[in-house]
């Protein structure tokens, strides 16, 4: 466990992802520190909603907002379903073999690199430099492959982020709307709320690019599941996505609660078993 660790860390201090994964935990950091140090303090100064509303909408932002950088780490250190790789062998003359799922023929291909056949919807992340069970994407952002053993909780990341920027998005102009129709136009407003509604304008807008960028990516994935194809997948068609899809709501059932790890099934690696 130890040497995992130190693995991760060296990935996220070292690795080719390392500015995009800082620049998008230190933003919802800085986006949580906002609404503490500047809205909550401003919602019970300027009594625009009842104390006792502003402790729910804070203490309610406080866990999902903190179970979003959690889950931020949980996926950047998580294995996403890596195979390993072998030592050097001799490659097939075949790099590709034809197997039947639920009746369409599909290619199971031959990693040059690990020196492997390949399960099915399985890829080589070139960042990683392994192959990875039901390859997802690389996602810069979280320093990490998003494969079969990780997607469900990139999902509840996805999902987290989202609620969390929602709310510090919502919120703040709520928090300026009320104040400045109470103090005769924004300008008296600003005048006796100046530092609070400041910051407020700056956790809106930050909060309102996160909500953007993450729900418009929550969605897609969204749209992925419900038809159980993978990012890899949505962009490429390498594979039949009908040979894997048992309905929209089973495909939700198999992400939200299936099992996220490998089901072995055939031989196929000199006695390794792959999905």
């Amino acid at each position: 466990m130890v040497s995992g660790l130190q693995s991760w860390w060296t990935k996220i201090t070292r690795g080719p992802d390392i500015l995009r994964f800082w620049l998008a935990f230190l933003l919802n950091v800085t986006v949580g520190a906002l609404y503490f140090a500047f809205l909550t303090p401003g919602l019970y100064l300027s009594e625009v909603v009842g104390r006792g509303w502003v402790t729910a909408f804070t203490v309610f932002f406080f866990f999902v907002w903190v179970h979003s950088l959690t889950m931020h780490l949980v996926v950047s250190q998580s294995d996403p379903g890596f195979i390993p790789k072998r030592d050097f062998v001799q490659e097939p003359l075949v790099l590709f073999r034809i197997v039947e799922v639920r009746g369409h023929e599909e290619k199971m291909k031959w990693c040059s690199t690990c020196h492997i056949w390949r399960p099915l919807r399985c890829s080589h992340c070139r960042s990683c430099d392994q192959c990875v069970h039901r390859f997802d994407h690389h996602c810069p952002f979280v320093g990490n492959c998003i494969g079969l053993q990780n997607y469900r909780t990139f999902i509840i990341f996805l999902f987290d982020a989202c609620l969390a920027s929602t709310f510090a998005t919502i919120i703040p102009i709520f928090f300026l709307a009320r104040v400045s129709s109470g103090y005769d136009g924004f300008s008296s407003a600003f005048s006796h709320f100046g530092v609070w509604m400041t910051g407020s304008i700056i956790l809106s807008i930050l909060s309102g690019f996160s909500f953007l960028n993450l729900s418009f990516l929550f969605l897609y994935h969204i749209s992925l599941i419900s038809c159980a194809k993978t990012t890899s997948e949505g962009q490429t068609n390498i594979f039949d996505t009908t040979s894997f899809s048992r309905g929209c709501l089973h495909n939700f059932f198999d992400i939200l609660c299936g099992p996220h790890y490998p089901i072995f099934s055939k031989s196929v690696n000199n006695g390794e078993d792959v999905v």
